[in-house]
C-alpha cells in the first residue's frame, strides 16, 4: 500500500507478492485464528429470528425489504425508475458499485465507487445532479471507498489519506472541507464531535510505520480537523501489509450513539466487533451458518508469497448500514460450488450465488433474518437492494428502481 498510488483490490483471484512472516513457511491460509482481532476473547454465537414472526418491530423500510423479498402484492409492479435531469424518459444508469443513502425525505445521494461520482437525486422532481466527480482537487473524488450520511452532512472516504466533507442543509450538497488523515479510509461514521474511522497506516515511504509491525490498529476516532482522538480494534497480526490489507480493508464501521455502540465489522469474518464510546471492547457475536473464505499463501523459488482465493463455498459481509438508530442492515453474499475457469469470452465463473438480508437490534443484542434474494447462477444478471429512509432502490445490473414505503 502507497501513498498517491492505486491499491491492489482483492477480488475474486488476485496474486501478490507477500512479506514473509517469521512464523510463515510453505502454505499458510489466511484468516489464521489466532491473528485475528481480540483471538483470545471467546465470541457470543448469535440466534437467528425469523422475521416474518416479528415484522412489526422493524423499521416500515425493512418491513419493505421482507415484502420485496417475498414479492408479496406483486409490489415490485409500482417501482419507478430513477430519472435523467432532463426530464426525458431515460433512466439514470450506473455502476453496480454503489453506496445509496437518505438525505432528507426528498432527496437522495449516490455515490459511484468504480467512477469516482457523487450524484444527488430529488425524489419529488425525478431529476438528478452531479455533486462531485473524479479528480484530485478540492471537491473531488479519487479512489472512493464510502458513503456516509449524517445530519445534513455528507462524509466520503477515500484511499487516498482524505475524507471530502458535503453540506446538505437545503438545495443541492455543497463541497464543504477535505480532512486529511493518517490512514487509508475503508469506511467512516461520524458522530456529533468527531468521526470513526476504519484506515490502515500507509506504508514504503520514509517515515512511514514499519510494514513488518503488527501492533496497530484499525478503528481511529478523529475530531473534524483529521487529529487522532484514540485508535483501538487490532489489525490482522500478520508481518506481511498486503495480507493484512486482504483481510482488514473490507472493514465497515457504523455508529449508534444513542445506544453508545459502534460496530464494526469485515467482510471475511464472521463477527461483530461491539465497543462503546470510550472505545472498549463490550462484545463479539459471532453470525451463525457463516462458511469462512480463506486465501491460500504459497512460497515461489525467489522466497516470496503468492496468495489466492479459495472457491467452492463461502460467506461475505457485502454491506452493512445503520437505520433508525438502533437497527444494523446487513447484507451477505453467499457463493456455492463457485469454480473458475479462465478468462476467456466463454469462461468466468460458474456456481450458485444469492443475498441474504439480516436486521441486528444494536440494543436488544437480536439478529433477525429479513429474507433472501436468490440467483441461479454467478453468471446471470445480479440485483441488489439498497435499504434507505423512504424506502428501497434496486439496482438491476446499475439500472437503479424507487420503491417507497408508501406505495
Amino acid at each position: 500500500m502507497f501513498k498517491n498510488k492505486l491499491l491492489v483490490s482483492i477480488s475474486m483471484l488476485l496474486l501478490i507478492s507477500c512479506t514473509r512472516d517469521s512464523n510463515t513457511s510453505g502454505t499458510m491460509l489466511h484468516p489464521v485464528a489466532e491473528k485475528m482481532p481480540y483471538a483470545n476473547i471467546e465470541a457470543e454465537l448469535l440466534k437467528i429470528h425469523d422475521g416474518e414472526e416479528y415484522i412489526d418491530l422493524f423499521p416500515e423500510s425493512v418491513q419493505l425489504l421482507h415484502y420485496v423479498l417475498n414479492d408479496e402484492a406483486g409490489l415490485l409492479q409500482h417501482t419507478k425508475p430513477i430519472l435523467l435531469s432532463s426530464g426525458e424518459n431515460d433512466t439514470l444508469l450506473t455502476t453496480g458499485a454503489v453506496d445509496i443513502s437518505s438525505v432528507n425525505d426528498s432527496s437522495l445521494l449516490i455515490l459511484e465507487r468504480s467512477t469516482n461520482r457523487l450524484v444527488q437525486y430529488n425524489i419529488d422532481e425525478s431529476r438528478y445532479h452531479v455533486i462531485a466527480n473524479q479528480g484530485r482537487g478540492p471537491g473531488d473524488l479519487h479512489f472512493s471507498r464510502e458513503l456516509s450520511v449524517y445530519d445534513n452532512k455528507a462524509f466520503i472516504g477515500m484511499q487516498g489519506f482524505r475524507i471530502s466533507k458535503f453540506t446538505c442543509n437545503s438545495g443541492l450538497c455543497e463541497y464543504s472541507k477535505t480532512i486529511q488523515t493518517e490512514y487509508n479510509n475503508y469506511s467512516v461514521a461520524p458522530d456529533d464531535d468527531y468521526i470513526s474511522i476504519v484506515g490502515i497506516s500507509a506504508f514504503g515511504n520514509e517515515g512511514d510505520p514499519d510494514p513488518s509491525n503488527t501492533d496497530q490498529y484499525l478503528l481511529h476516532k478523529i475530531n473534524y480537523n483529521g487529529e487522532v482522538l484514540q485508535s483501538y480494534l487490532p489489525i490482522y497480526r500478520h508481518r506481511s501489509p498486503l495480507v493484512r490489507e486482504a483481510m482488514n480493508s473490507g472493514g465497515r464501521v457504523r455508529s449508534f450513539p444513542e445506544s453508545n455502540s459502534i460496530v464494526v465489522t469485515f467482510s471475511r469474518f464472521p463477527y461483530l466487533y461491539v465497543h462503546n464510546d470510550a472505545g472498549e471492547l463490550t462484545n463479539i457475536y459471532e453470525l451463525p451458518d457463516f462458511i469462512q473464505s480463506y486465501y491460500k499463501s504459497e512460497e515461489d523459488r525467489a522466497g516470496r508469497y503468492t496468495t489466492s482465493l479459495l472457491f467452492d463455498n463461502n460467506s461475505m459481509i457485502s454491506f452493512t448500514s445503520t437505520l433508525n438508530e438502533r437497527w444494523l442492515l446487513l447484507r451477505m453474499r453467499e457463493q456455492r460450488d463457485l469454480v473458475f475457469h479462465g478468462y476467456g469470452l466463454e469462461e468466468g465463473f460458474t456456481g450458485t450465488q444469492w443475498f441474504s438480508y439480516f436486521a441486528f437490534n444494536v440494543d436488544e443484542k437480536t439478529l433477525y433474518k429479513i429474507g433472501e434474494d436468490t440467483r441461479k447462477s454467478v453468471r446471470d444478471e445480479r440485483r441488489v437492494l439498497h435499504v434507505i429512509d423512504q424506502g428501497i432502490v434496486i439496482n438491476e445490473n446499475g439500472l437503479l428502481y424507487l420503491l417507497l414505503n408508501k406505495t
